[in-house]
């Protein structure tokens, strides 16, 4: 918000020469926290940075006092607006509404930034007409009286930042490829809105850096022309299902740092995908790929291993093949594997050498008998997720393996026999959960009477007994753990599920 503001520039002194003003906004925002002006709600489990924050409530009462006495911003609630529930002002540059009681400021034409909370029956038309200077326009559970947007909007061509989170807007008008200026652009609808195809005009808006769809729902468009977008860095969820020729994605821009495509179903699609300058820029650092719907697999991770030497988050989504050799940037930290339907080769080799690995989902991804975590691996482990190993009988963990494991959760894993013995010498591991796993599999460890759903947890001085329950012969491998969950799925017959 800061750079489509203009808050952070390119002719910013501040901003070096192979540094994105991105980057200094950040650094804005880390000295802020330093100097205990705004206060942190949330960091990133993997790299540290920020998520979220907030300002303490006296220093929001004094910002938002000053902000309204320079004119900068006014916040307009049914706590504090007039009772004829408007605002105006020639002086007014922003203004957030935060109520649907309040109604769009009138006579302020110099207007810079308009946020919407709430809105219902929004007529978008008016802020199009009304508002023409806009450079931020924040639409949050606002819906308009048909799911449209206005052509209008196309005349707003000042506007740098456009969001429409959670509306009912069916799809974008063709107007929004003449916003040139544009540099963010978010399009996130309410669940159930019944969607239709984007219209080819992305390529217009040669300055977007970030551009989100929708994670669901949004019928692809026909090759969508992107190969205009060099400055791009940010695209997701982009939905290729229909998609024929693979020359877009060819030419994917080499400044993307975080990349989503959903509904690959063509071997070239994801070859394409592979081969493109994203791929061996070197930026690169959150990739998210989906195949797992056709018949697709991926022959080959060099283009992974070979050239994404930065690439932090990795979650691959469909078949992986047998002879295709398993191999990570060392840089990983995050790593999701799903339907990968592994057979001859225990993944847990390749993965377990990725030094800074601190997450691992497996879903679907390994449907051979036996799994070994072998020593020394997974030096940085903290979160391992296994679900619908259906094949497993059998995990190994040898010492030394996974020494900072701190979450562990097992789901629908049937026949996995028992869990490994060395887990009781990982004395960092807080979190164990057992979900939709046979009776016979948790009442090895704990049991509690007949009951299907339960917990298990450390408490200073407290015993078994204070649980309400009964230890089983594998009890001594969690007796450590602070707590414990278990969610039962019975059977009917041993290895059956019911």
């Amino acid at each position: 918000m800061w750079v489509v503001e203009g808050f952070v520039s390119k002719q910013d002194e501040l901003v070096q020469v192979n540094e994105s003003v991105e980057d200094v906004a950040a650094q804005f925002l880390d000295e802020l926290i330093q100097r205990c002006v705004v206060q942190v709600v949330e960091k990133s489990f993997f790299t540290g940075k920020v998520k979220s924050c907030c300002l303490h409530d006296l220093m929001r009462d004094f910002c938002l006092a000053k902000a309204e006495e320079q004119c900068f911003l006014q916040v307009l609630s049914s706590a504090n607006q007039s009772n004829t529930k408007t605002v105006t002002s020639t002086q007014l540059r922003r203004a957030s509404i935060v109520t649907s009681e309040a109604a769009l400021p009138t006579q302020c034409p110099h207007i810079r930034s308009l946020i919407e909370w709430g809105q219902k029956e929004l007529n978008l038309k008016i802020v199009c007409e009304d508002f023409k200077l806009l450079r931020v326009l924040l639409l949050y559970k606002v819906e308009t009286h048909d799911g449209y947007l206005p052509n209008e909007l196309g005349n707003l061509r000042h506007l740098h930042y456009l969001a429409l989170l959670n509306t009912n807007i069916k799809t974008l008008p063709e107007s929004i490829g003449n916003l040139s200026n544009l540099l963010y652009l978010e399009y996130k609808v309410i669940y159930g809105t019944k969607m239709e195809p984007l219209p080819n005009v992305l390529w217009k808006m040669k300055q977007l850096r970030r551009l989100y769809l929708n994670n669901y729902d949004i019928p692809s468009s026909k090759e969508l022309k992107l190969h205009t977008l060099t400055n791009l860095q940010t695209l997701s969820s982009l939905d290729v299902s229909d998609w024929e020729s693979e020359v877009e994605l060819e030419t994917l821009s080499q400044s993307l740092k975080k990349l989503r495509i959903i509904g690959i179903r063509s071997q070239r699609l994801l070859d394409a995908v592979l081969r493109s300058p994203c791929m061996t820029s070197g930026y690169l650092v959150n990739l998210r790929l989906h195949w797992e719907q056709y018949d697709v697999e991926l022959k080959s991770t060099e283009p992974l291993y070979g050239h994404c030497q930065c690439l932090r988050k990795l979650f691959l989504n469909g078949k992986i093949g047998e002879d295709c050799p398993l191999q990570f940037p060392p840089s990983l930290v995050k790593l999701g594997l799903s339907r990968s339907g592994l057979e001859l080769h225990d993944p847990m080799v390749a993965i377990g050498r990725l030094s800074q690995l601190k997450y691992l989902y497996l879903f679907e991804a390994y449907i051979g008998a036996k799994m070994t975590c072998s020593a020394g691996s997974f030096p940085h482990l903290e979160v391992l997720n296994m679900w619908c190993l259906d094949n497993l009988e059998e995990w190994r963990v040898e010492e030394g393996a996974m020494p900072r494991l701190k979450n562990l959760f097992i789901c629908q894993c049937w026949i996995l026999k028992g869990l490994p013995e060395e887990l009781k010498s990982i004395p960092s591991l807080q979190d164990l959960r057992l979900v939709s796993m046979p009776r016979s599999f948790c009442h090895r460890l704990f049991k509690r009477g007949e009951e299907e759903i339960y917990e298990y947890r450390v408490r200073a001085g407290a015993g078994v007994a204070d649980n309400g329950g009964e230890r089983g012969e594998d009890f001594h491998i969690i007796q450590h753990i602070p707590y414990v969950k278990f969610a039962i799925l019975d059977f009917s017959l041993e290895g059956e599920r019911t």
